[in-house]
């Protein structure tokens, strides 16, 4: 299975709102942009009798998927963590997306580390791209998400304006400049930015 890295320039803020709202029409508007996306990949057994993805979305809206402290619990059914990428795909507008082979993972997530780690900036991991709580929520799916603050967009805006470098590794040139484009455009919108892993 090959795989992804999308990017949405997203407000946090703007979700967070959203988590624990109770509003019943936003719920409704989310889960019909839902619903063509996860209806087609995942099977009712999937679930395992928890959540599916209309409960996931709800169990959000509800303010349903918290411990008794009101501390969000890393997410471990499905069908909420589908609810929570249906949350990052309605307010969030996608910027750009890196694929890699299955047998590519360990590379793409050295060449994040390593090679593009060290031409954007050494003091911003780029590990938190493939995951990294947002608003104190994780993933423990086969999918994860991450993603910087538009503080952390901005600080790397000036390398962006310049040209990606490139490399003699054709997959590895081919990231960078799909990385850069991204970036640089989340950076110009001036939101944070959300990454999905899968």
């Amino acid at each position: 299975m090959s795989g992804s890295l999308e990017f949405f320039s997203v407000s946090w803020k703007e979700l967070s709102v959203a988590i624990g709202s109770r509003h019943r029409g936003l719920y409704r508007k989310i889960l019909k942009k839902a619903e063509p996306l996860f209806e087609e990949v995942y099977e009712s057994e999937d679930f395992e009798g928890g959540p599916d993805v209309e409960e996931g979305i709800d169990r959000w809206i509800q303010d349903e998927v918290r411990t008794s402290e009101g501390n969000v619990l890393e997410v471990e059914q499905l069908g909420d963590g589908l609810g929570f990428l249906a949350l990052l795909r309605y307010f969030g507008k996608q910027v750009g997306s890196l694929n890699h082979t299955a047998e590519g993972g360990d590379r793409f997530r050295d060449f994040l580390q390593g090679k593009a780690q060290s031409a954007l900036d050494p003091s911003l991991p780029l590990a938190g791209l493939l995951d990294r709580p947002i608003l104190g929520v994780s993933s423990a799916l086969d999918f994860s998400w991450g993603g910087l603050e538009a503080a952390e967009l901005a600080r790397l805006a000036p390398t962006l304006a310049g040209d990606a470098p490139d490399f003699p590794d054709e997959d590895e040139s081919e990231w960078m400049l799909g990385l850069w484009n991204a970036l640089g455009s989340a950076a110009e919108l001036g939101k944070d930015l959300v990454t999905i892993y899968t």
